[in-house]
């Protein structure tokens, strides 16, 4: 177990360091860092503010299907299992991780942007989400419920699913992101709606990210090479420079 662990160790060390000793990676960590952390600020204000309007309750004929039951505890233990398999997973990938920091990033503007355009009343018989670390974050004003599509803990789940390392990991996010989603709908705190297109935010937000990256990478290898190039042109350019001009006349 120790000699696992200090490969892992190894392995994840120099990986950054190779990773950060790129300039080009380098800026553009720092970049996402901030942009991520402005995302997590400012999103979770305007949903605030949003979560004051009055929205749309809908008629939703799976949820009249059976009575709410509270699975905070089963959705907290599950959901942040996720979220700490994950990131320990992607410390050894750390171009992996700045994708699923970007990706994360754009999700949750686009939920931010979602339920500004559409916006939806609580189930009437929801049983409310208690999670410690949301009450902190998100319900520090009051209590947030209008914030329905699309769901947070089931979009932000499958985007783990998408970006975590090792097949075995990637069945066990899976298999919680499908309970996860299950027990949200028994517990009527989101609409069916907002469970089934959670996931198509996460790849998409999947999808832009890893696009924007490798043209980013096609345009830092770009100027790698010509950072090469340019000099042997230039010596190549002195020699010509120095080699005799002809003139036309002839000596006898």
């Amino acid at each position: 177990m120790k000699v696992f662990v200090k490969q892992s160790i190894k392995h994840i060390n120099n990986s950054w360091r190779e990773f950060w000793d790129s300039s080009g990676f380098r800026i553009r960590f720092i970049i996402t860092l901030i942009l991520f952390f402005a995302a997590a600020k400012y999103c979770k204000e305007y949903i605030a503010i949003f979560n004051t309007r009055p929205g749309t309750l809908l008629n939703d004929p799976l949820l009249s299907l059976f009575k709410p039951v509270d699975f905070s505890i089963e959705i907290f233990i599950m959901f942040h299992a996720i979220l700490v398999f994950a990131i320990i997973s992607l410390l050894k990938h750390p171009k992996r991780l700045m994708i699923a920091l970007q990706a994360y990033s754009l999700l949750m503007v686009f939920r931010t942007v979602s339920i500004y355009l559409i916006p939806l009343e609580a189930p009437v018989d929801m049983i409310f989400l208690r999670d410690p670390f949301a009450s902190i974050y998100m319900h520090k004003n009051g209590l947030v419920v209008n914030d329905l599509f699309f769901s947070g803990h089931v979009s932000s789940s499958f985007l783990f699913y998408l970006v975590a390392d090792g097949k075995r990991l990637k069945q066990l996010i899976l298999t919680f992101t499908v309970l996860i989603a299950a027990m949200i709908l028994w517990q009527k705190v989101h609409y069916t709606v907002d469970v089934i297109f959670a996931p198509l935010f996460s790849l998409l937000s999947i999808k832009l990210m890893t696009f924007f990256n490798h043209k980013m990478d096609m345009v830092q290898t770009s100027n790698y090479i010509q950072s090469i190039n340019y000099p042997a042109l230039e010596k190549t350019e002195e020699k010509v420079d120095m080699q005799p001009v002809y003139d036309g006349s002839e000596t006898r």
